[in-house]
């Protein structure tokens, strides 16, 4: 059985069990029920390899603090928040901040990207943070997460949403929910508490739900059509950017062959084919021809690399970030994108 924390793509083993020992469970890191945005990490944890600052982000704190500097909002999934990172300052957000400022070019990168976001929170994270933050960039790396979400059937839903939904419809059907005082409580759980909780209505929540070949693509456009029609009303510049995959890469490392025999072949198949389907759509910009509006693919970005890059089927670590980081910083250079 592979066992991702142990590749060679880490500096070194140890590394690889201290973010393992951070995330696994969730029994230190941990995450909170969100409203805005559906979940975040748990706010203020300082971990070995993992910080949170008080609005639950892996991002600066204060999120916006250089003078007289620009703002980028990125959002994403567990890519774009930096799982494998052995550091905040090894993740995306912090090394496209750094190559900015190197460059002469002072900009905030507020993170508002979070580990298992499907395009659904990705899009109301966005929502919720642009009107307040008003950035002068948004940068959106995604496309992993639609894909698994379809591969279990899934499309707005989310294996999540259970679990919160189950506990808050029980708080409010026994009256847990208000605040009344200890034994009015206590005598509410006795009287109710007991009873079975009923399983979250999330057939209810999709009126017209895609066949699963076609849910990566709706989910995507979506949140594309409403993040690119925002920001061309609003003059920012958005770039759409499309993140690597181990299946896709040219070059296999030993340990990346062994992570990819583990995977069912079922699954690697339906994940190329709706990688390609997104490749197809990015090189035609999802039918957008404007000068704020950026696509990038760069599932190509580990092509030459014959070593480890890839821990797992999605994630990379130091290494791959600061490659990666890199080569989308020159690449959104050579838009004049910046």
């Amino acid at each position: 059985m592979y066992d991702r924390f142990k590749s060679d793509a880490f500096d070194s083993e140890g590394i690889g069990h201290k973010i393992e020992a951070d995330i696994k469970d969730g029994r230190l890191l941990g995450y909170t029920f969100h409203p805005l945005s559906d979940w975040r990490s748990t706010p203020n944890m300082v971990l070995d390899t993992i910080e949170t600052n008080a609005y639950g982000l892996r991002s600066q704190h204060p999120p916006f603090s250089q003078e007289g500097s620009s703002r980028c909002l990125l959002i994403g999934g567990s890519f774009a928040w930096g799982f494998g990172a052995s550091a905040n300052t090894r993740t995306p957000a912090y090394q496209l901040e750094a190559l900015c400022g190197r460059d002469n070019r002072p900009m905030d990168f507020v993170c508002c990207a979070d580990q298992a976001f499907t395009s659904v929170q990705e899009l109301k994270s966005f929502i919720f943070a642009v009107d307040e933050l008003r950035p002068d960039y948004v940068i959106c790396v995604t496309g992993h997460n639609d894909v698994g979400m379809a591969y279990k059937n899934i499309f707005k839903n989310h294996v999540k949403y259970k679990d919160f939904s189950r506990f808050f419809n029980w708080g409010i059907k026994t009256g847990l929910m208000r605040d009344s005082g200890f034994l009015v409580n206590l005598l509410r759980f006795l009287a109710k508490g007991f009873k079975r909780r009923e399983d979250f209505w999330g057939e209810n929540m999709e009126m017209l739900k895609p066949p699963p070949d076609d849910i990566p693509l709706a989910l995507m456009r979506h949140k594309i059509d409403v993040i690119a029609s925002y920001c061309i009303a609003k003059k920012i510049k958005v770039a759409f950017v499309l993140q690597p995959l181990l299946i896709l890469k040219r070059q296999h490392s030993k340990m990346e062959m062994e992570c990819l025999r583990d995977e069912p072949t079922e699954k690697a198949t339906f994940f190329k084919e709706q990688f390609s389907i997104f490749q197809d759509s990015f090189a035609n910009r999802f039918g957008y021809d404007h000068d704020n509006i950026a696509f990038l693919d760069t599932t190509n970005y580990f092509d030459d690399l014959p070593e480890s890059i890839f821990f797992d089927t999605c994630h990379i670590t130091d290494r791959g970030f600061a490659i990666w980081s890199e080569k989308l910083f020159q690449d959104l250079k050579d838009l004049k994108f910046f």
